[in-house]
């Protein structure tokens, strides 16, 4: 377990068996709106008893076949420790894994290999005291559509729609009920994906391949 802390600010938990992965959480929430200072335990470590030991004001765990979390566990936390917001990384997001962690109680449920724009986007919307549980409307289009469409998230052609009805990234992140950060992270991850370099680039793109249409 490592971590310096005092007993006066908010704690971020974070358990995961592999280092790299929790260094990569480590980073993203120094940039986002919840705790800056965090304790990283191994998942076979006694980690619960951090809970009551230190004011934990986030818990981030993975749920994996390796290493599972079980759900009367999630629901004891819950009742427990009332003042912690638990998000879940699950290694598999089927229908009745969604089904079981929601009805555990905890505030956030992610597939494990999310990207840095949807990790950021539950914490923002964890944080203003909503929760966010990952979805179809979360993943790239399903197989079937065009090699253009799959390059993208459901989320990402909302965005993209948008910046080609000329809103601004605060006016998209009002609109979506997201941070500016986010948006920005989004439209940028959009540059990347369709290999553009602005944002004429990517409304051309878009029309040329089908991801946005001209009303009548």
């Amino acid at each position: 377990m490592t971590g310096n802390l005092t007993q006066t600010e908010p704690i971020a938990l974070i358990v995961d068996s592999v280092p790299i992965f929790r260094y990569g959480i480590r980073q993203l929430l120094e940039d986002g709106p919840g705790p800056k200072r965090v304790l990283e335990a191994e998942p076979n470590s006694d980690w619960t008893g951090l809970l009551a030991e230190h004011r934990i004001e986030l818990l981030i765990t993975k749920h994996s076949r390796r290493h599972p979390i079980s759900n009367a566990l999630l629901v004891k936390i819950g009742s427990e420790f009332p003042q912690t917001t638990v998000v879940v990384l699950a290694e598999n997001l089927s229908d009745e894994t969604v089904s079981e962690v929601f009805a555990t109680g905890v505030q956030g449920l992610l597939g494990s290999d999310c990207d840095s724009c949807e990790f950021q986007e539950a914490m923002d919307k964890i944080h203003k005291g909503e929760k966010y549980f990952a979805h179809a409307d979360n993943a790239p289009t399903a197989n079937g559509s065009s090699s253009a469409e799959s390059l993208i998230t459901k989320r990402e052609r909302e965005i993209l729609r948008l910046i080609f009805d000329e809103h601004t990234n605060p006016e998209i992140a009002e609109i979506l009920n997201i941070s500016r950060r986010t948006v920005d992270t989004h439209r940028k991850n959009l540059l990347r994906k369709l290999e553009v370099r602005n944002t004429a680039g990517l409304i051309r793109y878009a029309l040329e391949h089908g991801l946005l249409k001209i009303a009548n």
